[in-house]
C-alpha cells in the first residue's frame, strides 16, 4: 500500500504480531477501504494524526464500526450526545415548565494525505429519519453558500477563509444536531448530508534563501508572501536562531489572518543534503493583518546527523473548496 499510494504508513504492534502475514485481494479499491480491511484483519486501529502526513496504526483488539466512505474521504461517527432540559420559568394558568431536548452527532472526516484538510464548513443535512420513519431534521439554514468555508466553525456568515483554519491535517472533527421525534425509536436509519471542505491540493517547495547563514538583511518574495531576514545567529548549543518579518499582500481579504497559522507547516530549514532541522522554539513579537515578526530556533532532530543549515524553504500552497456528500446508516440512539 505504501508503494502504490506513496503514503507514509507506520504501525505500532506487539513483538509477537510484528511478523504476521495477511492475504487480501483488492482491485480498484479506494485507499481508506483497503486500509480498514487490513486493519480489521490484523487488529490495528488508525490513530489520530498531529498535522504531519504519516498514517499511524496501533495494535488493538476491536474495530471502528459504522464507517462510511466517499471516494478519497472517510467518515467515522464517534458519539451521540443527548441533553434534556426543563426550564421552570414562570408558570400560571395554562402554563407549564418548558421542556427541550438536544441530540448532537459528532463525527470525524478523514481525507487521503495527498489532499489534506485545511478546514470544514457547516454541515447541511438533506435527509435524516429513525427506524420508525420519523423525520429527525431540525430547521436550519439550507443555503449551502452561507458560511461555507469557515475554518471549522458551525455558524453562518459570508467570511471566506482561503486556508480554512490554517492547519494541514488529514483528519478533522465536525458535528450536527438532530431532532428526536419518537422515544420508541432505537436507531437512526439514515442520515444523508453534505459538508464543504477546504483542501490543500498542491504543495510546491520554493527556496527563499539558499545560504541562510548569510541571509541577514536580505528580502525575498514567494508569490504574495515576502520574507525579510533581520538576523541569523548560531547559538552555543548547536542551535540556530532566525529573526524575520513575514508580510502577506492580502488586499482582497485583509481580515483573513489564517495565512499566519499556515506558516508553522510551510517553513522548513534544511542542510545542503535536504535533511530537515527541528524547531525548538518560536516567538511572535508583533503581528497585524498582513505582517508578523517571528523568531525561530532550530536544531538537529534527536539521533540525527545534519550538516550546517543551508536552505530556508517555503511551501507554496494551492487550495480548493469542495463539497463532500456523506451518509450514515443504522446508528444506535442513546
Amino acid at each position: 500500500m505504501t508503494k502504490q499510494s506513496g503514503y507514509k504508513i507506520e504501525f505500532w504492534t506487539t513483538p509477537n504480531n510484528a511478523q504476521q502475514t495477511y492475504s487480501c485481494n483488492f482491485k480498484d479499491t479506494p485507499f481508506w477501504q483497503a486500509l480498514d480491511r487490513l486493519c480489521r484483519d490484523a487488529n490495528l486501529v488508525l490513530q489520530h494524526n498531529y498535522g504531519d502526513e504519516r498514517i499511524v496504526l496501533q495494535s488493538q483488539d476491536g474495530y471502528t464500526p459504522h464507517v462510511q466512505y466517499a471516494g478519497a474521504f472517510r467518515f467515522v461517527p464517534t458519539n451521540f450526545q443527548m441533553v434534556r432540559n426543563v426550564d421552570f420559568g414562570l408558570v400560571g394558568a395554562g402554563s407549564a415548565p418548558q421542556r427541550n431536548e438536544n441530540l448532537t452527532l459528532s463525527f470525524l472526516v478523514f481525507s487521503e494525505p495527498r489532499i489534506p484538510l485545511l478546514g470544514m464548513g457547516e454541515v447541511r443535512l438533506t435527509a435524516a429519519y429513525d427506524n420508525d420513519k420519523n423525520s429527525m431534521l431540525v430547521p436550519v439554514n439550507n443555503n449551502v453558500n452561507d458560511g461555507i468555508f469557515l475554518g471549522g466553525g458551525f455558524g453562518g456568515g459570508r467570511f471566506i477563509s482561503r486556508y480554512g483554519n490554517g492547519n494541514r491535517s488529514y483528519m478533522q472533527q465536525s458535528q450536527f444536531t438532530l431532532h428526536r421525534a419518537s422515544e420508541r425509536a432505537t436507531k437512526v436509519k439514515l442520515i444523508r448530508g453534505v459538508i464543504p471542505v477546504t483542501l490543500l491540493v498542491e504543495q510546491k517547495p520554493v527556496i527563499v534563501a539558499d545560504n541562510i547563514l548569510k541571509a541577514k538583511g536580505k528580502k525575498n518574495s514567494v508569490g504574495a508572501t515576502t520574507f525579510h531576514f533581520e538576523d541569523v545567529t548560531a547559538q552555543p548549543n548547536k542551535q540556530y536562531q532566525i529573526k524575520l518579518g513575514v508580510t502577506q499582500d492580502n488586499k482582497d481579504n485583509p481580515n483573513d489572518w489564517t495565512w499566519m497559522n499556515t506558516l508553522f507547516q510551510r517553513i522548513e530549514l534544511q542542510d545542503e543534503k535536504g535533511n530537515k532541522f527541528q524547531v525548538y522554539g518560536t516567538r511572535w513579537d508583533n503581528s497585524s493583518a498582513n505582517n508578523v515578526q517571528m523568531t525561530l530556533t532550530y536544531g538537529a532532530p534527536p539521533n540525527t546527523k545534519t550538516g550546517p543549515p543551508s536552505k530556508f524553504i517555503f511551501q507554496e500552497w494551492r487550495t480548493l473548496q469542495h463539497l463532500v456528500y456523506f451518509e450514515f446508516k443504522d446508528l444506535p440512539l442513546p
